[in-house]
C-alpha cells in the first residue's frame, strides 16, 4: 500500500481520538533538527537490522524503561497498519500527552519509502547511529512527524509521533520521532 494510505490512516486515528489542529507558524520546507549524529545521508548500502523478530511483536521495539520516556501514555495497543504490524502508545490526556506509533514495513524497501516521502512539505534525510533515516510530514510538521529507519535491503521501521496540543510550543515532532527512532536503532543493534 502507499505511504499516503498509511498517513491517512494515522491522521484519521488521531482525529477520532479527538485531536485538533493548532495554529502556529508553518514550517513548510524546513528540516527538523538532528537527532544524534550527522545530517549526512550515508551510503546507499543498507545495514541489516533484523526486524523480523519484531514483525508479530511491534511493541517490543521499545523496552519498558524506554516506554516511560515517552511520557504519560496508556498501555500499548497493536493493529495491522497499512505497511505492517503497529504498536501505539496513546497519551492518557490528548491535550497534555503525545501519542506514538511504531510499525514495520518488512516488504517495502527504504528507497521506495524515501521516494514517496520526498514530495512532502517537511522532509529531511540523515543518519542516526550510522543508519539511514528520513523524517517527513505531509502538512507543516508542527503537530506530527514520521521517521523511517532503513532496516535492510527490504524492510523499514516507521516511528510516528503526534504531539499533544499543549506541547506544540515545546516538543518538536520530527526531533521527537528521531529521538524514539534512535532508541529503536539501539535496541535493534543490541
Amino acid at each position: 500500500m502507499k505511504r499516503n494510505t498509511l498517513l491517512a490512516t494515522l491522521f484519521a486515528t488521531a482525529a477520532l481520538a479527538g485531536c485538533t489542529n493548532v495554529g502556529g507558524t508553518p514550517t513548510t520546507g524546513s528540516t527538523p533538527p538532528p537527532a544524534t549524529e550527522s545530517s549526512d545521508t550515508g551510503s546507499p548500502t543498507a545495514v541489516e537490522l533484523g526486524i523480523d523478530k519484531f514483525k508479530d511483536k511491534p511493541c517490543d521495539f521499545l523496552t519498558a524503561a524506554q516506554v516511560t520516556q515517552l511520557g504519560n501514555v496508556k498501555a500499548p495497543t497493536t493493529r495491522q497498519a497499512a505497511l505492517g504490524p503497529a504498536c501505539s502508545w496513546n497519551g492518557k490526556d490528548i491535550l497534555e500527552d503525545s501519542a506514538y506509533e511504531i510499525s514495520t514495513a518488512s516488504e517495502q524497501s527504504y528507497e521506495t519509502l524515501l521516494g514517496n516521502s520526498r514530495k512532502f512539505p517537511v522532509f529531511s534525510e540523515k543518519t542516526i547511529q550510522g543508519i539511514r533515516t528520513l523524517s517527513s510530514d505531509d502538512t507543516d510538521g508542527t503537530r506530527a512527524c514520521e521517521t523511517i529507519v532503513e532496516a535492510g535491503k527490504t524492510g523499514a521501521v516507521l516511528v510516528h509521533v503526534d504531539v499533544a496540543m499543549k506541547k506544540v510550543p515545546t516538543q518538536k515532532p520530527c526531533a521527537e520521532s528521531e529521538r524514539v527512532a534512535a532508541l529503536v536503532i539501539g535496541n535493534l543493534r543490541g
